[in-house]
């Protein structure tokens, strides 16, 4: 849950504050004037150990602070971003199992692939069912299908959770021209297709020329995914950082975006959601949650004039 104003929330104890303040300098100033004019066993009363204990009093107070508290919070505009999707998703998923994905830089003791995975995961979470179609594709030396078009979240996710490294070099471009011909052959002219790498195009065709035959066939749209950074090593041995600017030239070729992600959280936030809001699956609705603050008060406003009659008898 968020805040519109979220300034109102660091107001309110501050006049809590200053009500009790207010609350406790009144009454000593009350119990000083008292002493001037006050008979000695009425003083005693109020000053005494019993007179300085009144729950009652504590009670008002309370109430009276919970409500204010309450009614701020309300003013605040507390809100909640649901997440939905907006329109029929259909796309690729093309993912990186070179050697180079076994590096363990992402955090959270997982590998790039792992944190791949977990991310995949994350997305497949938040579809909704009969709502899309997803096919992944892997790559190393050569493109492997791993799982065809399918609205099935579960298969999927067993699909995704078998892959395992390939030693070999890395063939973009052969992998994404097979994402297109998925695409194609389903009729999607507007799909779009994730491209998951950390490495650099070393076989198989060019990327830049698959995307450009990609834009020039269709509407289909390249989000590549930079996964990891510098100074990685797996088994003893350097690891090149992904080629950003290769990646730059594929998406943009296509209309779409890149994206860098050196840790796992970056990972998961740029699979999850960045991608599927620029794609245009998902749509963020804003859900107002004041009420959620406002419905104690009318309860707690009759306990406050109950307890209020019982103290000081002010019901006629």
């Amino acid at each position: 849950m968020q805040f519109e104003y979220p300034q109102l929330l660091y107001l309110a104890p501050l006049v809590d504050a200053l009500l009790l303040g207010l609350y406790f300098w009144a009454r000593r100033a009350r119990l000083k004037s008292a002493i001037s004019y006050a008979p000695v066993k009425v003083l005693k009363s109020e000053l005494g150990p019993r007179g300085l204990k009144r729950p009652r009093t504590i009670l008002l107070l309370a109430i009276y602070l919970a409500m204010l508290t309450l009614v701020m919070m309300a003013l605040a505009n507390p809100y909640s971003l649901e997440r939905r999707m907006k329109k029929y998703a259909i796309g690729v998923i093309v993912l990186d199992i070179s050697g180079s994905m076994e590096a363990r830089d992402m955090g959270f003791n997982r590998t790039r692939l792992e944190a791949a995975k977990d991310a995949l995961y994350g997305l497949l979470n938040n579809l909704e069912v009969g709502q899309f179609e997803l096919g992944v594709i892997a790559f190393s030396g050569v493109p492997y299908p791993v799982a065809s078009l399918t609205s099935d979240a579960e298969e999927l996710k067993v699909a995704i959770a078998s892959l395992t490294v390939v030693w070999s070099s890395t063939n973009i471009g052969d992998s994404l021209m097979g994402a297109f011909n998925w695409l194609n052959s389903s009729g999607a002219k507007n799909g779009f297709v994730v491209l998951m790498t950390d490495g650099v195009w070393f076989t198989g065709a060019d990327p830049a020329v698959v995307a450009d035959h990609i834009a020039q066939s269709s509407d289909i749209r390249v989000y590549s995914v930079a996964i990891g950074g510098e100074g990685a090593f797996v088994n003893g041995h350097f690891v090149e950082p992904p080629d950003v600017a290769g990646l730059v030239g594929i998406s943009h070729a296509t209309g779409g975006s890149v994206y860098t992600a050196e840790n796992y959280l970056d990972l998961i936030d740029v699979i999850s959601n960045e991608i599927p809001q620029d794609a245009g699956i998902f749509e963020l609705q804003e859900e107002s949650k004041y009420y959620l603050f406002l419905i104690p008060v009318p309860p707690l406003l009759l306990l406050y004039v109950i307890a209020s009659e019982r103290r000081f008898g002010l019901l006629p």
